[in-house]
């Protein structure tokens, strides 16, 4: 093995403390737009109930309600068609904090509302900004982390986002309705300021023939000046990939570039049909009035302090686990958790009044089953779906390629809270849960069939092994090949 070989090696399994500090720098600082997009999605819960208890000079009717939270899936579905070319142009770095003035706006229109149409126009603005953050976030943090801690440091976009959330759920019911929406947009410029002084990734450096920069990049994140291995590296992945010039149709035509693109939609669509969206969305007003002490907003808190507490852990088992056994066991826990949810919630649709006083004598099985079911998506499914995109895309496609999965997932999400209120609407609640169950078991299947393991590996490394599966002979009659 070669002395640049050696080195090269060392710095994947032993980053320094200091590395490990600046890494989490880049990485904490990145994520703080992630808080910003938890914030947007949990700030409808509370904010509709004082804009219902008159604190704003209008009111909004379910019809209303429903296009605010709607507006923000739209302008996220927008959002990622420009990033990939404002990403490839200006930088991750510099589209990640020049369009988060978006997200500023966002705040200020909501928080000074005179009527709904502010609210959707503020929503869609926050969703553009989310939209492009969701894309470029993945990216920065893959093109930024050495493998070894890419994947534990890399679940701050999750533990962030489900901590906007809480700080929602925490604010809300304190704060009047201008306050709670100032609260939030002042993690906007938290965001734009301490993520000012962080460097460039280094690939998209040497994209733009930029070799001094990407040292100095290299040099800061890993903490010593002996980067020549990595940067070498570095640049050769960058040739190889520029030899290949390619548009958004080889996403679909070459099959080295299809397979990881369609793999990471894939599990997009199965992240977001297994409900996770929904069930945080609507959990208030699909919880027992009481759970034991717990009114139906006090067990939002509680599965919201869950949420958080599962995602954080998920960041000390990523890299020691791995990305396949996480996903195994939301699969197995989003199964475990739903059958049981999904029998209550059919049980007591009965018209039997005894079997309803029966029934509602077990009202802690839903609350359960929703603790379980967080527990488990955050382990898994939340952190792996969130960070996979940005390890696995080609780098040839990646800004391309991201951009159209935040966009589908955007759809999806949508796709999913349409099917949940179809199903609650003509067939039961409880359709919904059965529906997640059963994607978690294609799910696994899938994931048994076509996930690549990313722990501890460079990202050229996981190209290697993709092109290697894609050339694997399969059987007559066996599965469907990407």
């Amino acid at each position: 093995m070669t002395q640049a070989s050696d080195e090269t090696e060392k710095l994947v399994e032993s980053p320094s403390t200091t590395a490990v500090y600046r890494q989490s720098l880049a990485a904490l600082t990145c994520c703080l737009s992630c808080f910003t997009i938890g914030l947007s999605i949990g700030w409808s819960s509370p904010a509709f109930h004082k804009i219902q208890a008159s604190e704003t000079s209008f009111t909004l009717d379910g019809f209303q309600q429903s296009l605010v939270v709607s507006a923000l899936n739209i302008g996220i579905m927008f959002g990622a068609i420009p990033t990939s070319f404002l990403m490839d142009q200006l930088g991750r770095k510099k589209t990640l904090l020049y369009t988060a003035t978006l997200s500023l706006l966002h705040w200020v229109l909501i928080a000074g509302a005179m009527n709904a149409k502010f609210l959707y126009f503020g929503r869609f603005l926050g969703g553009i900004y989310s939209g492009i953050a969701t894309a470029i976030a993945p990216v920065y943090l893959a093109e930024n982390l050495e493998p070894q801690i890419r994947g534990s440091i890399g679940t701050l976009f999750s533990i962030l986002l489900y901590g906007g959330i809480l700080c929602t759920y925490i604010i809300g019911p304190i704060a009047s309705y201008m306050n709670l929406s100032l609260f939030c947009g002042a993690f906007t410029v938290l965001f734009m300021v301490t993520f000012a002084p962080m460097p460039e990734t280094p690939y998209f450096c040497i994209i733009k023939n930029r070799r001094e920069d990407a040292r100095k990049s290299l040099e800061w994140l890993r903490g010593h000046s002996n980067v020549d291995a990595e940067l070498k590296q570095i640049e050769a992945y960058v040739t190889s990939e520029q030899e290949h010039v390619t548009g958004w149709s080889d996403i679909f035509t070459d099959p080295n570039l299809r397979r990881p693109f369609l793999v990471c939609v894939a599990l997009c669509f199965i992240q977001k049909s297994t409900g996770f969206f929904t069930i945080i969305s609507y959990q208030s007003v699909i919880l027992p009035g009481m759970v034991g002490p717990l009114t139906s907003e006090g067990a939002t808190l509680v599965i919201g302090v869950v949420l958080l507490m599962a995602g954080t852990a998920s960041a000390f088992l990523i890299d020691k686990v791995g990305r396949i056994i996480l996903l195994n066991l939301s699969y197995v826990g989003v199964v475990l958790s739903m059958i049981p949810t999904a029998l209550w919630f059919y049980f007591n649709k009965t018209d039997e009044p005894a079997d309803v006083e029966y029934v509602n004598h077990y009202n802690w099985v839903p609350f359960f089953g929703f603790i379980a079911f967080i527990v488990c998506h955050a382990m898994g499914l939340g952190p792996v779906g969130n960070i996979y995109p940005g390890e696995v895309l080609p780098l040839s496609i990646k800004a391309d390629a991201m951009a159209l999965v935040v966009s589908l997932a955007a759809l999806f999400t949508a796709i999913n809270t349409e099917i949940f209120a179809f199903f609650n609407a003509y067939i039961g609640m409880y359709a919904n849960y059965f529906s997640y169950a059963v994607v978690a078991v294609v799910g696994a299947l899938f994931t048994r069939l076509y996930i690549v393991e990313t722990k501890g590996k460079s990202l050229q490394a996981i190209q290697e092994e993709f092109i290697e599966q894609a050339k694997m002979p399969r059987m007559k009659g066996d599965y469907f090949v990407l």
